[in-house]
């Protein structure tokens, strides 16, 4: 290799001209040192014509159109890009390019799918890289694209260094598949003396953001989705500008006999911060009150409506009652604005069910479906005093008898010093009674008022428990927190 008659560009040190009679792996070389210098400097018409005469292995030039599509902001390009180079390229490439272990918390994913020794695909991975989608209403997904990019960067890197029969170590390998390739750098004065100190500045990292309720997002656990606990602060920064989290309150109900999703959230008081979003990849731009809402349910798409009116948004989502991840969004002139959590459906041991508990308005009027949309609280923070209700609907029992129990519990646990001294703890609160469901109606709404001034800070479920009188159990559940 290092006999290779080749001519670099004298200002930018690229390759122009191959030379001829090159076996398929000195092509490959001479491929990914062009290419990834053109990208480099941001010349991706150069880099895309580079790859017009790619010969060398059909993995390999589809990896690299990958990478170039996806440096330049072409999202839905760079993934199909990459599928196509993880279908054909060498097993043990594609077990390693499909390696998320450095993402995770645990080893959580390896252990769902038997050990790392089974090499997940692409298509057993489709959840989990759903999740770290940073927007769903934008085509294509430039968390995972970022990640094979990085796998491309840093293989015509080791191409580079073998040269020199140099290699990268596995701390660089981690380094750079977690944070990126450093984007600029500062010289700092140490502190004793004059001597100086180079810091690195990264692109950012790829962690990922736990769902709401952790054993019901696709049945991947919670950890996978937690930042790892050490010193590198790793904030993946999505390409198309800042993604800004806003709470949402959601629940399974039905709508004229059809199941759903139904979702609330803020759309007042929210600033985002940072880079435009890419209208081009973004497919026309999004003024703040225009609201979608999408979800994801381990195999298939849905996309729902939203509706805007005093200060928030109310979305629904026709969909069976099966765990999903959704996410309510909006693009703004300057970044985004989400509001994302997994669900799981209420449960029921019979053919009828129950709604999922639903944390209202307590000043509001009227228990219909559409009134306790309107009375919906937009997230699940509940101010100590504050007047809620809680509301749920019973489908398929009219005329039967239920015994009814509403259970809170807190879930954060006081310090063992507040706990000796019987300082902000609550205990659990249950209350039962017994009534007819309405004969009449198909669908029976009940609300309770919520009784929260004695309640402290922290982190609470209401569960809700059904007994019908032929035995068929109901059940659902309600998460909030309570503030001062």
């Amino acid at each position: 290799m290092l006999a290779l008659a080749h001519r670099f560009d004298s200002t930018a040190g690229i390759v122009r001209r191959a030379p001829a009679g090159l076996d398929a792996g000195q092509q490959r070389w001479l491929e990914g040192q062009r290419t990834g210098a053109w990208t480099r400097l941001g010349d991706f018409d150069r880099a895309r014509a580079a790859l017009a005469d790619c010969t060398s292995f059909d993995w390999w030039c589809a990896a690299l159109r990958g990478y170039v599509a996806h440096r330049q902001g072409r999202f839905v390009e760079a993934e199909e890009e990459f599928r196509d180079a993880l279908a054909t390229m060498p097993p043990g490439r594609a077990c390693y390019w499909n390696d998320v272990s450095l993402l995770q918390h645990s080893t959580a994913l390896s252990s769902r799918h038997g050990g790392a020794e089974t090499c997940p695909s692409l298509m057993e991975l489709e959840d989990f890289w759903a999740l770290a989608d940073p927007l769903f209403i934008v085509p294509g997904n430039d968390r995972m694209t970022e990640h094979y990019a990085r796998h491309v960067e840093l293989a015509i890197h080791e191409d580079f260094l073998a040269l020199f029969d140099g290699s990268h170590t596995p701390s660089h390998h981690s380094t750079i598949m977690r944070l990126g390739w450093p984007t600029g750098f500062r010289v700092l004065p140490l502190l004793r003396d004059a001597a100086l100190r180079t810091e690195l500045t990264w692109s950012g990292g790829l962690g990922l953001v736990p769902p709401a309720h952790p054993d019901s997002a696709l049945a991947l656990p919670a950890d996978v989705f937690a930042p790892r606990p050490d010193d590198l602060r790793e904030q993946y920064r999505p390409t198309l500008g800042h993604v800004e989290a806003v709470p949402v309150q959601y629940g399974f109900t039905m709508r004229d006999g059809k199941p759903g999703l139904l979702v609330k959230g803020p759309t007042g008081n929210v600033t985002t911060a940072g880079p435009s979003p890419d209208r081009g990849n973004a497919g026309g731009a999004g003024a703040p009150e225009e609201w979608h809402l999408r979800s994801w349910d381990g195999a298939a798409w849905r996309d729902g409506s939203a509706t805007v009116a005093a200060g928030s948004v109310t979305g629904w989502l026709p969909t069976p009652w099966v765990a999903q991840v959704f996410s309510l969004e909006s693009l703004t002139p300057t970044g985004a604005l989400r509001g994302r959590s997994g669900t799981r459906p209420p449960f029921s041991s019979g053919s009828a069910t129950v709604s999922s508990v639903l944390l209202l308005d307590g000043g509001a009027a009227g228990d219909s479906h559409d009134a306790a949309a309107v009375a919906m609280l937009p997230g699940t923070v509940v101010r100590a005093g504050a007047d809620v209700a809680a509301w749920w609907e019973v489908y398929g029992a009219a005329g039967r008898r239920a015994a009814v129990q509403l259970t809170t519990r807190r879930l954060d646990r006081p310090g063992l010093l507040a706990r000796l001294l019987r300082r902000d703890t609550a205990p659990v609160r249950s209350v039962r009674w017994e009534e007819a469901l309405d004969p009449e109606r198909t669908a029976t709404p009940r609300r309770v008022s919520l009784d929260v001034t004695g309640l402290p800070a922290g982190d609470y479920e209401l569960r809700l428990d059904i007994t019908l009188d032929d035995g068929t159990r109901l059940n659902a559940d309600a998460r909030f927190r309570v503030v001062r």
